[in-house]
């Protein structure tokens, strides 16, 4: 019996409940955040699931004026209402 498909989605269903947890609590989370605060390493793959599961998550581009760098800052709008939507897929 193979458990590694197993491991890997309760691995991913643990890291999509951290990101849950923090946008109900916070509007915004960058890949620097979700690696240091929650070992997240593919937030791009996990907000990918979540939109495909109903979450409203957006994202938009920064440039870091110190070092010149890109970085994608995903947001939601309502903290509080922050829950899958029926029917729609982003």
């Amino acid at each position: 019996m193979d458990t590694t498909k197993g491991k890997k989605e309760d691995k991913m269903n643990n890291q999509q409940n951290k990101i849950i947890t923090h946008f109900k609590h916070k509007t915004t989370l960058t890949n620097d955040e979700a690696r240091s605060r929650y070992r997240v390493r593919s937030l791009t793959k996990v907000i990918s699931n979540l939109r495909r599961q109903g979450f409203r998550i957006e994202g938009q581009w920064k440039r870091d004026k110190i070092d010149n760098t890109n970085y994608k800052v995903y947001h939601v709008y309502d903290t509080s209402d922050f829950y899958p939507t029926e029917g729609e897929t982003t």
